[in-house]
């Protein structure tokens, strides 16, 4: 992956989130993105807020549906490399 790029490409999914994911799910308030220092394998998190406790079968399942959604989306960016193993998704 074009590590000059990786700003770009986080900035584009962050703005697929905010635009896409969180209006599309009930259960999610909102989503910060928080960069993280360069040391570590991970360059960025999104957090997200839930409007409202999930059971853990709930939180895993929905964890999947976003992720699969994030991956379908990064996909169309045409990214070079592992851009999803560099990111952290949480739920809070």
């Amino acid at each position: 992956m074009n590590k000059e790029k990786f700003p770009e490409y986080r900035n584009k999914v962050y703005k697929y989130i905010q635009e896409e994911i969180v209006p599309k799910y009930d259960e999610i308030e909102s989503c910060t993105m928080h960069i993280l220092p360069i040391q570590l394998i991970a360059n960025v998190e999104f957090i997200f807020n839930l409007n409202y406790k999930l059971s853990e079968e709930d939180l895993s399942l929905l964890n999947k549906i976003i992720k699969k959604d994030l991956y379908s989306f990064v996909k169309t960016l045409n990214i070079n490399g592992p851009y999803m193993s560099r990111v952290v998704i949480i739920f809070l």
